[in-house]
């Protein structure tokens, strides 16, 4: 193929070997064109990134960052709905940011009832594990955060917003999933842990009530008030739920790290599966006897699960952590590729291309009514101060997520605000010159000097000033960003660019003697004369010739005299008379040639 013959050599037949080995293994290495992607990206650093940076382009993207890094949120920022959770420091409510009309779920933690809890740890660790997850790359199957602020009595989470209830909602209104149903759910589940390990983050709480459906059905794993970083050190605490929490994390003193999740994972599906946990027989409350079995009875699974489900559930729920699911040295993958996913095509689990087994109703919402959510008793904060020192432990508490950020502005405002911002500067950089070129013509001296010449209809003596109001000129309309045009040329951006345009008599011929018709366009950096004018059928663009008719031959270049302004030495500030002809305007080059134009 022609693009190939960008890349060296020795890049193309590397490839070239990779694929032909992949149809021998059936299975394609997932970094196989990273060294197009490199070589593209050398390019990019060359000469494209140079021009990028010289250009208008250049110029928006450090306006747009600059928007960013004075980011600072508070609650008028947006407007705020209904309460849709409640957890143990705060509230989860619906709201909608103001300036861009986004939809987000906002967490408010309250900070004297987390004080009077000493969860000031588990605050900031959430804001942490967030960061982590939602940073980068994100992932579909994770409910991340796009902004973290605070006011003086909240610490507030800005949230992927999930209005299609969570599973353990939808559990009590489908009774239990059927294993097709529950492998939907479960390939989504695999790939939102697979992307927290990857970033050396565990759960520690997956359960049905932390899956979260959008209006869509697709799900997202939320909350990560337990999530923990097991990078540096790995957690031996126990936390979580109880009936979901694996045999090391109950276990005093036992260090472990991704493999609990795993576990948790078992647990979920069979809840799905069977509509209860698989150690709570006979609907037993009890925790010391939900760890007791946890930590100590063999799992009986029901018959009438197919052989690939039992297969997978006891591979999950393996109390010896070396020899269960995800853990024996290859991760996510040993899960991926049980034979219960056989068929699972996990990119097209990535691109949320599998239909939903269930789509949550529109226009109800899939929650508990705001009145059985409640709220929490002000009076058991009555007597909490929040100190100086209380505040300082929260300094570092804000922040925005770029590339988060970044989306949501790319899918509300952003086309708008650079049209008009395009509209703004344009007008600003035509006023500029505008006065730039009267200014000029003004304090330049108006003797006569015999030469080349152009001219310009006039009635009675007058400056250039007022050559810009004739009738037999236009304006351009500018505003419109040409985007396939070049870097390199900042006003070359802008569709219209003109100051002004309009026919004009050229003085010419080999005694400067004759008046030869043309059509005049003047730019910020150039004067452009064409040899037709528009009476004759023909529209004009930049020197290029664009015929009216759809069927007429290729575009060709037409016969175009261009000036840069850089070579113009001065502009007579007052109309002449040059060879009978009144009204006129006479431009000396710095070769000292002279023009002279007019538009009688």
């Amino acid at each position: 193929m022609i693009w190939l013959q960008a890349f060296p050599k020795d890049v193309v037949e590397y490839v070239h070997d990779l694929l032909t080995q992949s149809q021998k293994t059936k299975r394609l290495p997932p970094d196989t064109f990273s060294p197009y992607i490199e070589e593209i990206h050398k390019a990019l650093r060359d000469d494209i990134y140079n021009d990028f940076v010289r250009s208008f382009r250049y110029t928006r993207f450090l306006q747009w960052k600059n928007l960013e890094y004075n980011i600072n949120l508070n609650t008028n920022d947006f407007s705020v709905h209904r309460i849709i959770g409640r957890g143990g420091f705060g509230e989860v409510y619906g709201c909608r940011k103001a300036d861009t009309g986004k939809m987000y779920a906002m967490k408010c933690l309250d900070k004297k009832r987390i004080k009077m809890k000493s969860g000031e740890t588990l605050a900031l660790n959430e804001r942490v594990m967030l960061s982590l997850v939602s940073t980068g790359e994100g992932c579909p199957f994770i409910v991340c955060m796009t902004y973290a602020f605070q006011t003086p009595e909240k610490l507030c989470f800005i949230l992927d917003l999930m209005n299609g209830g969570d599973l353990h909602y939808h559990l009590t209104q489908h009774n239990v999933f059927s294993e097709q149903e529950v492998r939907f759910y479960a390939a989504e589940v695999v790939l939102g842990l697979e992307h927290m390990h990857n970033r050396t983050v565990v759960y520690r709480d997956l359960k049905p009530a932390n899956i979260l459906l959008d209006e869509y059905g697709h799900v997202r794993i939320s909350d990560l008030g337990l999530a923990c970083d097991f990078s540096r050190k790995r957690p031996m605490a126990s936390v979580g739920t109880h009936g979901y929490m694996a045999p090391e994390v109950l276990q005093k003193g036992c260090a472990y790290d991704s493999s609990a999740d795993w576990f948790s994972l078992g647990c979920m599906l069979f809840k799905l599966l069977r509509g209860h946990s698989p150690f709570r027989h006979h609907k037993t409350k009890d925790k010391h006897e939900i760890d007791r079995m946890t930590m100590s009875v063999n799992i009986e699974l029901p018959d009438c699960l197919s052989s690939e489900m039992r297969s997978l559930l006891e591979g999950l729920l393996a109390r010896d952590v070396e020899s269960r699911l995800g853990c024996m040295g290859r991760g996510s993958l040993e899960v991926k590729e049980h034979p219960y996913f056989e068929g699972v095509d996990w990119q097209q689990v990535y691109l949320q291309k599998y239909p939903p087994p269930l789509i949550p109703p529109r226009g109800e919402v899939n929650a508990a009514d705001a009145f059985d959510i409640g709220s929490f008793d002000e009076e058991d904060t009555k007597g909490i101060k929040l100190t100086e020192a209380d505040q300082e432990l929260y300094k570092n508490f804000s922040m925005v997520v770029s590339e988060r950020w970044q989306l949501e502005i790319a899918e509300t405002v952003f086309s708008v605000v650079n049209q008009e911002a395009d509209k703004v500067e344009l007008k600003k950089r035509l006023k500029r010159e505008q006065s730039s070129l009267t200014n000029s013509c003004n304090s330049s001296s108006s003797q006569n000097q015999p030469s080349q010449s152009f001219s310009t209809k006039g009635s009675g003596n007058g400056s250039v000033s007022q050559l810009l109001k004739q009738k037999s000129f236009s304006i351009g309309s500018g505003g419109n960003l040409d985007r396939s045009s070049s870097f390199n040329d900042h006003n070359s951006q802008i569709a219209d660019d003109c100051i002004v345009e309009g026919e004009v008599l050229k003085l010419a011929g080999p005694f400067l003697q004759t008046w030869q018709r043309k059509y005049m366009k003047l730019f910020p950096n150039r004067l452009e004369l064409y040899r037709e004018s528009r009476s004759d059928g023909f529209n004009f663009k930049k020197g290029i010739e664009v015929r009216a008719a759809p069927l007429e031959p290729p575009l060709r270049r037409i016969n175009q005299l261009l000036i840069p302004l850089t070579d113009i030495k001065e502009i007579s500030p007052q109309f002449h008379r040059v060879n009978k002809m009144e009204n006129c305007v006479s431009i000396l080059l710095k070769t000292e040639g002279k023009m002279t134009i007019s538009s009688h």
